[in-house]
This record gives C-alpha cells, structure tokens and sequence, in this order.
C-alpha cells in the first residue's frame, strides 16, 4: 500500500514542469511546504534546497502586508519561555512553540530583527544561547561559552563562507592584558562545536562614532537617550535619537567609520501616540522590496507603531499582550520583541543534538527515566553522552513527571547517616522509606538523639535544620549542602532595645528557639532559596520584638538581607505553594492581636 502510494505521488509530479512546480510551491505556506518534504525524495531535495529557499523568502519580502511580530513570556510556571506571533491583522496572539529549559522570564534579549530568517536568543540566567527560526520553530542552544557580566552578542550571515556566525563581545576578567574580548560560533561548521576567538591580524572595533554621539548629547541641556541599531534598508548604521520632549524622535545614519560622520534620515512626530515614561525603541523596517520601507517603532507598553517615510504618517499598528506579567520589568519588555521573517532558512544542530536525537540516545533515555534515582546518578559516569542527557532540564522533568505519576504521597523517616544505604552511604543523614522501617526497626543506632526538622518537599529537594545549621537534601540521590545558622552574627541589636533572653517554654515543636527557617523556590530563577528568620529580641509581656530575615540562593551561594514581615511570625515553619513562602503571625507579638498570613514571593 505504502509502494503504491509513492508510485502515484512520484508518477502525479511527471504532469507538470519542474519549473511549474516549483512555482507553485513558492506560492505555499512554510507550514505545507515542512509537510510536503515528506512526500518523496526528490520534492525533499527541491524544497529543501539553497536555491528554493532564497527565492521562498525574497516572494515573502515582496508581498507588501502588515507588520508581523513575534515576542516572547514566560510560562505559568516560569520553568520555559513561550514564543507567540502577533499580528495588525490578527485578532489574537498566538503560540508558535515553547523554549524548554529557558528560564529568563523578563530578562530574555533577543535580536530586534531575524538575520535571513534566524533569530538570536539570550538567556541570562543559564546562562545560554539559543537560535531559532520562528517560522520553522525549529532551535538549536549553542555550546557553553565563557561567562561574563558585561556582554553584547549578535548574528550575523558570512556571505563568503555562506554559513551564520555568533559574535559575543564581553569584558575581559581583571589584570588581562585585552580589556575588549570576542568570541566567535559558526552554525554548523566543520571544525567542531566550541566557541573560538577572531582571526589572527582582526582588531576589535574602537568604536570610532562614539565622539559623535556624545557630541550630539552635549548639543542639548536636555538629558537624551540614544540607540544604535543596524538598518537593514539603509544598509548602514543608524542612531535613534530621543527628543520626545519637543515630540519628536530623529534617526541618524552613519555616512563613514573613518571620519565619524552622521546625517539625519528621519524626523518622526510621536507626540500623539507614545507617553513621556515610555521607552521606544526601533526594531526594522516592512514593506516591499520595490517601494519605501516603513519604519517599525515598539514601546516598553508593548505598542508597535509604524512609520511612513513618504507620507510621513505615524499609525499605531497593534498592541502585544502580555500572558504572564509576574517577574516583568517594563524597561526589558523591548528587549523581548522582534520582527517576524518567513523564511525556510535551516538551524545547524550542534554535535550533542544530533547525538542525543538518535534513536539509540532516544531508547537510552526512555530507559533511564525508569531506572531509580540512585542507579540513574550513577549512570552518568558511562560516557559524556550519558552524562549531557541525564543533567538535562529536559530529561530531570521527564524523570518527576515519569515518577510521580500515581501522585500518592512518599513518606521517609530522617536518621543518622551511619548506615551503607547505597543512597545515603557517607552523608550526614540517612533517608529510610516506611516500608523499610520494620526492617531497620531493630538498629537503634540509626535513631537521631537529636532535634531535626524536616521541611515538606520542594521541588524535589527537603531542608533539614537543626540549632546551628541547615542542610539542603534531595533523599533520592543523596545530595546535600549544609548552610550555617546567620542570624547570632549577621546583624547586631539596636542600643534602644535591651538583650532580652528568649523565653523558655514557648518554642514550638518544629523550631529551634530564635530561627524559624523555610525552603522556597523561586519561579524566576529557578533555584531554591533558604529564608531564616531569627528572634534577635523576643518578649511577651511587653510584646517587643526584633527580627531579622535573610534569604540564601542555594544555586549562586548569595546571602543577602530581606525586607521584615509587617507581622512577627510564629514559631510554625511556613508553607510553600508556587513560589510563595506562607508563615501564620503571632499574636503574642506587636500591636496586633489577631492572627494573619504573613506571605514572602
């Protein structure tokens, strides 16, 4: 059946021209075109083509329409970043597909405009880079490159090599000799997958139109802000000028890199569509490739305007919403916006990817997801492929997901971590599973002859405390990090409020006296945080407190001061519930004597 349908799909292909084809299929969707691939080997061939695809992108460049846009938000759980289309002649924003593992939320960067199709993506908090193409959705994430706190990246199309390169330009660590470095990545290049410096005799740019630009500031006793951009109409370098406080914003283009000379290009009217407070920023221009190009203008509310050079008209062409707000800065919002190209452009996969999407890494991973968590760790010592799939944010949600799919509650009894528990072997604790327990009954040396709080999971990791330290544990593989109790030393008490001692018989079961210590994971960064609150001044009678509160990100190792509680906080461990921290108040405590809920994000 199958042979018989190939022989009428390749014999229906013989009535038409292969000139006439190919028309036709110029004429088709990226989306029929990717299913049409499929068909044989030789439509395969064809639409897959160089040739095909410049000509494929060049008819869709031709077409004057409307200014399409892609952006994009990170999901309810803020553990991926989903990219939507969004269009002047559309009525809803739709979803074009999803970054796993992109976790950046509002502070994503991605280029203003594709490079033949491609897009640039940064992801601060990995910290990654990823290059898609919208229209095809297909990605690939770049090698780890070296990390630096200062940095500017772009991509750019090598037309004598015919391949895409990514140039980073960062700060050099201190005492190098070279205060600008660059690294470079070519998409599927021949000589591996790793990230190189420039070409022996290439300087880095000096950035000679910087005299210009400051030059320009000083022409005004007003403050201005100005943007470099690359205008792909222009073929040159163009600057944005703010002047919004006369109403206008002017475009300057970059006549020679030798001597630094500017012109003005453009003199845009926005008094009547963009606000003082809001921030503009110009992504590109639309149009066809035989008339004027229009001039597209996006604002930190997430307005797009368009502006026409020859009628000199400003329009507001659409309006972006935004899915999840949460953890968004209005200032990054434009960094967030790009132009949408049509385009069948392909994106080089690196070395890893190709591994790993092979149907002997697929079978692999299929079984590791079913093997228990002590032996998956320990499978990542059979080979680096091994150990790039297990450490996966892909693979480590296909294991929680895999492996709590009954959703029927886990319980384990915390001992001393004396025993050969091949999970817990060496470790400060020991993790016994209820049906073990009569088993181990008798061993009373695993007993704990001390107090040890327990907290609920969080994200698959429990914190257990004690008096003078707390230890982050995951009880499936055995990992752990202990953290010292800083409230005795982070802060001193006011000379205003004498050393009370705190009293004795009123701690609760589940505190250590003065700390009251919580496990959160923050959606954002997605790394857990360690908040302690410490009595430093207790007293009931006279309902005078004083505490502190300090968060620890567990990930980067950072302690840093929190904001108090409006509210004292009783001695009962908080809960957490989708990165919120919950304690209940004290009533003994302050002005108040009613109980509240007392919440931290």
């Amino acid at each position: 059946m199958g042979n018989k349908r190939r022989a009428v799909a390749s014999g229906a292909a013989h009535f038409l021209p292969e000139e006439m084809m190919t028309e036709v299929f110029l004429r088709l969707p990226v989306k029929s075109i990717l299913r049409f691939r499929a068909v044989c080997r030789s439509w395969n061939a064809v639409l897959s083509s160089d040739e095909f695809c410049h000509r494929h992108m060049a008819k869709a460049e031709a077409e004057s329409a409307p200014p399409n846009l892609f952006f994009t938000s990170p999901t309810a759980g803020f553990d991926a970043t989903a990219v939507y289309s969004s269009s002047s002649s559309g009525p809803d924003d739709g979803p074009l597909f999803t970054l796993d593992g992109v976790r950046g939320g509002g502070f994503i960067h991605m280029t203003h405009a594709p490079c033949r199709g491609l897009s640039l993506l940064h992801d601060p908090f990995a910290p990654a880079y990823y290059v898609f193409n919208a229209s095809t959705r297909a990605v690939t994430r770049l090698p780890p490159c070296h990390n630096a706190l200062c940095v500017t990246a772009g991509l750019g199309f090598d037309a004598r090599t015919k391949k895409f390169k990514v140039v980073r330009l960062f700060l050099g660590d201190f005492g190098d000799k070279q205060h600008i470095k660059c690294e470079i990545y070519t998409l599927g290049s021949d000589h591996g997958d790793y990230w190189k410096p420039p070409a022996a005799g290439h300087e880095l740019p000096s950035y000679p139109f910087l005299s210009q630009m400051r030059s320009l500031h000083g022409s005004s006793r007003h403050r201005l802000r100005c943007q470099v951009c690359t205008w792909w109409s222009l073929l040159a370098t163009c600057m944005v000028r703010d002047l919004r406080h006369v109403g206008v914003l002017e475009i300057w283009k970059l006549n020679d890199y030798g001597s630094g000379g500017w012109s003005l290009e453009h003199r845009i009217d926005l008094l009547q569509h963009v606000i003082e407070p809001e921030i503009v920023r110009v992504i590109g221009s639309v149009g066809s490739c035989g008339s004027t190009k229009r001039i597209v203008i996006v604002t930190s509310k997430r307005k797009v305007i368009v502006y026409d050079p020859v009628s000199h008209t400003v329009e507001t062409a659409t309006v972006i919403k935004e899915t999840h707000s949460s953890y968004q800065a209005e200032k990054l919002a434009l960094t967030r916006v790009s132009l949408f190209q049509v385009s069948l452009v392909p994106v080089h996969q690196t070395n890893e990817e190709r591994a790993l999407s092979a149907p002997l890494a697929k079978a692999t991973r299929e079984i590791l997801l079913r093997l228990p968590a002590d032996y998956t760790m320990r499978c990542k010592l059979v080979c680096k492929q091994w150990l790039s799939l297990i450490e996966g944010n892909s693979f480590m949600r296909s294991y929680h997901s895999h492996n709590n799919m009954d959703k029927r509650p886990k319980i384990m009894l915390v001992g001393k971590g004396i025993t050969r528990d091949r999970i817990t072997r060496g470790s400060g604790f020991s993790f016994t599973p209820c049906s073990k327990l009569l088993q181990r009954a008798r061993r009373h040396d695993i007993w704990l002859d001390t107090k040890v709080v327990c907290s609920k999971p969080c994200h698959g990791m429990n914190l257990l405390s004690t008096e003078l330290r707390d230890y982050l544990y995951n009880p499936c593989t055995g990992f752990r990090l202990a953290y010292h109790t800083r409230g005795t030393t982070s802060i001193h008490v006011p000379p205003n409020l004498p050393s009370w001692s705190l009293p004795e018989g009123h701690g609760h079961a589940f505190a250590f006296g003065r700390k009251n210590v919580g496990l959160g994971f923050n959606l954002s960064t997605q790394d857990h945080a360690i908040v302690e609150m410490f009595y430093h001044v207790k007293d009931f009678k006279s309902r005078r407190y004083f505490l502190t509160c300090m968060v620890t990100e567990c990930g980067r190792g950072i302690v840093q001061d929190c904001s108090l509680p409006p509210l004292p906080v009783s001695d009962m461990p908080p809960a957490y519930l989708a990165g919120v921290l919950y304690w209940m108040s004290d009533p003994r405590l302050g002005e108040c004597d009613e109980r509240a809920i007392v919440s931290l994000t």
